[in-house]
């Protein structure tokens, strides 16, 4: 069974971050939470997704999580170039 998030409502952190306009505001989950609305809204439809995350360990270590849909490698780097100069342009 999906569990459809069309209705789930705004998180703290959510509106804390539209708020503030600072992305530390929000929390992981609150991020996940706000595109699964979206996506379950229908207000955004998306042919490929890509998660990028990372988790720190207190000796200072990290683990990357790259969770995605896309067929191949060209692709992921192709997504992952396109958000870089998205973000480098704001």
């Amino acid at each position: 069974m999906t569990e459809d998030f069309s209705k789930a409502p705004k998180t703290i952190g959510e509106l804390r971050a539209h708020k503030s306009q600072n992305a530390k505001d929000w929390t992981p989950r609150d991020a996940l939470i706000s595109v699964l609305r979206q996506i379950d809204s229908g207000e955004i439809k998306l042919d490929d997704v890509m998660i990028l995350a990372v988790e720190a360990f207190p000796d200072g270590g990290d683990r990357i999580v790259v969770t995605s849909n896309t067929d191949t490698r060209t692709r992921q780097c192709g997504i992952l170039a396109r958000a870089m100069a998205v973000v480098a342009k704001d």
